[in-house]
């Protein structure tokens, strides 16, 4: 096994591919960021062990043994050679049992961002847990023994599955937030807004709608986390959520209240857009032609905005009274990227004539009078605005 190399936590336990520092073409020391510990020694001991002990098969029985000629300096230089052959086999199998915890916290500085607390102990941990295995390996005095070093990594472990539960619950909608976040799809506000989608004038508006439901749709969801499940592995078998890998640094549970608000918003919006267009004149006009149809947008413009529900019939009626009217999405970037040809800062007067222009552009070839502007927003934006 020493022949492969010896590997702890991503790193060799042998430094025998050691860079020498030189100073004026002379060799002046070595490059190392901390203990050294070669296979050099161990090879010569076991050549040294072996020989011996092929030279003592030789005398295999007792009227051979008085040819044996072996001093006592030789006799030691063997007894330590053994030594050094039973410290390898230590060294080797300490590696081994250590090794299944420090393949888990290799993988749990990954998960981790590098900024994390727990991330600079791991990486001083691993340095310390370098050091002490190879000067183990050494037998150099004051080394900890096994148990030491293992109850260290396990409250390293400890601690990680400590961390990571915080993280996880803060970036993941556990199993009573999912339910609210479920609620949503079946709550009266959106139901409203779906049925407003229908209405022609706010047919081509839906962008926004789309992009409220991607969002929610997108927040991360783990209904059967607990810390048991991150102890064999660093990473939630259920979810696969890495914090290292996290976008955005609010609460998932504030993303989701911010949605939510956003929806009241965005249905509130959409219903006084609503009221303002069916009480123009050519919408009026409309409903006088209309007498039979018109009882549900009466309905409507007799309620409140707030209101989360929609009379019945009045998507097909208000898009009667609307029929007409045009509505022009225009991108948020697009009007962003107007303002900003010719540069920034720039005066007011510029300013104004760069929107005027962008206008301009934007309605040429529809009319004034039938026409509705409203502004599209992409996921991201959306996202933004409830992070």
């Amino acid at each position: 096994m020493m022949s492969r190399g010896l590997q702890l936590w991503n790193e060799p336990v042998f430094t025998d591919n050691f860079q020498m520092e030189a100073e004026g073409g002379a060799v002046v020391g070595i490059v190392s960021d901390g203990e050294l510990l070669l296979t050099t020694e161990i090879n010569a001991a076991l050549r040294q062990y072996k020989g011996m002990l092929e030279e003592l098969q030789k005398y295999n029985t007792p009227g051979k043994l008085r040819n044996l000629k072996m001093s006592q300096g030789d006799a030691i230089s063997a007894l330590s050679a053994r030594d050094a052959i039973a410290r390898a086999e230590d060294l080797v199998s300490l590696v081994r049992n250590v090794q299944s915890l420090t393949t888990y916290l290799a993988e749990a500085q990954g998960n981790l961002p590098p900024h994390h607390p727990w991330s600079n102990a791991a990486a001083a941990a691993r340095r310390t847990l370098i050091d002490e295995v190879r000067r183990f390996g050494r037998g150099a005095a004051g080394a900890r023994p096994e148990t030491a070093m293992t109850g260290d990594l396990q409250r390293l472990k400890n601690d990680y599955i400590a961390a990571y539960a915080t993280l996880h619950r803060e970036a993941v909608l556990g199993a009573g937030d999912d339910e609210r976040r479920r609620g949503l799809y079946d709550d009266p506000r959106l139901k409203a807004m779906d049925a407003m989608a229908t209405i022609d004038l706010l047919g081509k508006n839906t962008g926004e709608l789309d992009g409220w439901k991607e969002a929610i749709r997108s927040i991360p969801t783990c209904r059967e986390f607990h810390e048991g499940l991150v102890a064999s592995s660093p990473t939630c078998p259920s979810c696969h959520y890495r914090p290292s890998q996290r976008q955005t640094s609010s609460p998932a549970a504030s993303i989701l209240a911010n949605l939510d608000d956003r929806l009241t918003t965005l249905h509130a919006n959409w219903r006084r857009a609503l009221r303002s267009n069916l009480e123009s004149d050519a919408a009026r006009a409309s409903l006088a032609n209309m007498p039979m149809e018109r009882a549900p947008v009466d309905a409507f413009l007799a309620g409140s905005d707030d209101d989360p529900t929609l009379p019945a019939g009045f998507a097909n009626a208000a898009t009667t009274a609307l029929r007409g009217l045009e509505a022009l999405p225009i991108q948020v970037a697009d009007v962003v990227a107007a303002l900003e040809n010719g540069g920034l800062p720039c005066t007011v007067d510029e300013f104004k004539d760069r929107f005027d222009e962008f206008v301009r552009a934007t309605m040429r070839g529809h009319d004034p009078r039938g026409t509705r502007l409203t502004l599209e927003r992409s996921v991201a934006q959306i996202l933004a605005a409830a992070d």
